[in-house]
């Protein structure tokens, strides 16, 4: 430091690497969030109203019913639901930035009718198209259309039921490059973008004063580095892992990660000594096959669905009618209470995770019988059970939705947002984090990362892997209905994402 009586101009000209240093951290935080800003994508949504239809007269604590009818039907447990979706990030969003529409849902209500009350006149034109929007579901899907910055669509919403399930009202899609959030700020303050640019000017000031006065570490080391990273591997895992990966290439501009599915085999096959910076294989669960230098990274816990066709009206099965019918023991859905049709079985083919981990909990280790109907319809061979294969899991699903016999397995969150199909629960229970804690619910894994090795400190492979335990990567898995492994597991057993 500075003797008594010197001004803190005099020692920063007495100590020149300091007022080097301090000017370097400026510009780069700087330019950094100059960039960061630029360059976001996002999305949020608002509810502004979510409340049942009926009365509550002052001193009463129970709900007057009252009949609501539309389209000359009545409505049972009618509510209303108005959500506002907005861009309120500093770009455009462009059709092709929206991998999938924005879709509403309604914690497991069902959508009776819809308006949009607030929206640009082509949002409006293609819903204006469409004479069976809103179609019926417990999901509310908007077109695909631009929005400009500051656009905003305001959606009345019309529903069914009681809550099931938490939240209440979600929106998703996946953006590329940026993502949806839920807006929860009241109040007329000051707004998030002032607020944060404050706060971050001040912690620019006050980390420029700690390296003046050469308190404190050093600047922690970037996650980002150069190169190019392709991940094969698991189908089921593969949406979210894109998503992470865009975020990561919009925070590293010289950095090139590419993912695509498979299935969990055909990922870990690609692993090999030449190409251990370039390659990494995403496996639903320990990889069932490997030499000693595959390292595994555990990512997050995955909840699986056995998924029927909605016009299947089955909603709840036991483990051992499962195993029936996957085993072909049971062949008509009259067998377990529906309607008299042939089943229609949709399974992965054997490269996929998503399958050992079916055999593994629902079906006690036996396998599946082999395909007998390339096509989904018939049975080449003639036997009682119509079993098809499919290599991916939005293979499996479009298949289960467009045959209104069939049956099939998938990861809950895709599940949870495919279209035409309903999720089973198995002995009476869904898949809830506690749920499959305590061990009611089986039909989970834990997805892994494989890499050949651990690869360099400073090389993308390495610095991508580290990213995904990062706080952001958590944020996604959780907002797409995983579990990363560095949150806590309810009761007192290991966590499953620990070492046996």
């Amino acid at each position: 430091m500075a003797q008594d009586g010197s001004t803190l101009g005099t020692w920063i000209s007495e100590n020149p690497d300091a007022s080097v240093g301090a000017v370097t951290l400026a510009v780069t935080v700087a330019a950094y969030l100059a960039k960061l800003w630029l360059t976001r994508k996002r999305i949020t949504y608002r509810v502004h109203l979510d409340s049942p239809v009926g009365v509550t007269p002052r001193g009463v604590p129970d709900m007057i019913e009252v009949e609501l009818r539309n389209k000359q039907k009545t409505v049972p447990e009618p509510s209303f639901a108005l959500v506002r979706i907005m861009n309120t990030g500093s770009r455009e969003i462009h059709e092709n930035d929206l991998t999938r529409p924005l879709t509403l849902e309604f914690g497991g209500r069902r959508v009776v009718d819809a308006q949009i009350v607030e929206a640009r006149k082509d949002l409006r034109e293609e819903v204006a198209k469409d004479a069976d929007w809103p179609p019926p579901g417990d999901t509310l899907v908007l077109p695909r259309v631009p929005l400009n910055r500051r656009d905003r669509i305001k959606v009345l919403v019309l529903l069914s039921g009681p809550v099931t399930r938490e939240p209440a009202v979600d929106c998703h899609t996946f953006l590329r490059g940026g993502r949806v959030v839920r807006d929860t700020a009241r109040g007329n303050g000051p707004g998030r973008r002032s607020m944060v640019l404050g706060g971050l000017a001040l912690l620019l000031v006050g980390a420029s004063l700690v390296l003046l006065t050469g308190l404190g570490p050093g600047p922690s080391e970037s996650h980002c580095a150069a190169g190019t990273l392709r991940i094969s591997g698991s189908s089921a895992f593969e949406a979210v892992t894109e998503e992470v990966a865009a975020r990561y290439r919009e925070d590293c501009g010289d950095a090139v990660v590419e993912v695509d599915g498979g299935g969990t085999i055909a990922g870990l096959q690609q692993l090999s000594p030449s190409r251990r910076e370039e390659r990494a294989a995403l496996s639903d669960g320990p990889a069932p096959f490997g030499d000693a230098r595959f390292t595994p990274h555990t990512v997050a816990v995955v909840p699986f669905a056995v998924v029927v066709s909605d016009d299947v009206p089955v909603r709840d099965l036991t483990t051992a009618q499962l195993r029936a019918v996957f085993l072909g023991e049971i062949t008509n859905w009259d067998q377990v209470g529906g309607p008299d049709r042939k089943v229609l079985v949709v399974s992965r083919d054997a490269k996929s995770g998503t399958r050992d981990a079916f055999r593994a909990a629902v079906l006690g280790g036996a396998d599946e019988p082999a395909e007998n109907s390339p096509d989904c319809a018939t049975a080449s061979n003639g036997a009682g059970l119509t079993r098809c294969e499919m290599n991916s899991t939005g293979g499996v699903l479009e298949k289960v939705a467009e045959h209104d016999n069939a049956i099939g397995y998938a990861d809950l969150s895709a599940a949870d947002r495919a279209a035409g199909v309903e999720v089973l629960a198995i002995d009476g229970v869904t898949a809830t984090r506690e749920a499959m804690a305590d061990g009611r619910y089986r039909f989970w894994i834990v997805e892994y990362l494989y890499t050949y090795g651990r690869g360099r400190d400073d090389g993308l492979l390495s610095r991508f892997t580290r990213y995904l335990a990062s706080d952001d990567a958590k944020a996604i898995l959780r907002e797409e209905g995983y579990f990363p492994c560095g949150d806590p597991w309810p009761g007192d057993g290991r966590h499953p994402c620990d070492a046996p």
